[in-house]
């Protein structure tokens, strides 16, 4: 009885030291998640006549920045279905 007993204790702490290492790399992979992504912030832009996304991009992404990852953040705070813009209208860009 005592053996069946030292066994479940052996599972169950096999089990969670698994569970911790589980924890550990996923807490890992969102602090390094975090620490890549660029940190920006939101700029009202009116949208002039013979403006586009990428032309927007390159005047405002940094050096750093890949602009297609860029214009996709932007399309998507936006709720863009494509990179289409209309001059008058005011979109939020990333500083």
């Amino acid at each position: 009885m005592k053996k069946r007993k030292n066994n479940f204790i052996s599972i169950i702490s096999g089990i969670a030291f698994l569970y911790l290492i589980v924890i550990i790399f996923y807490i890992v992979k969102i602090h390094m998640d975090i620490r890549d992504k660029p940190n920006y912030s939101n700029e009202v832009y009116q949208i002039q006549t013979g403006d586009t996304l990428w032309g927007i991009a390159e005047a405002n992404a940094s050096n750093k920045t890949d602009i297609r990852e860029w214009i996709a953040e932007v399309k998507s705070i936006n709720e863009l279905e494509s990179c289409e813009i209309k001059s008058g209208e005011e979109i939020i860009i990333l500083k």
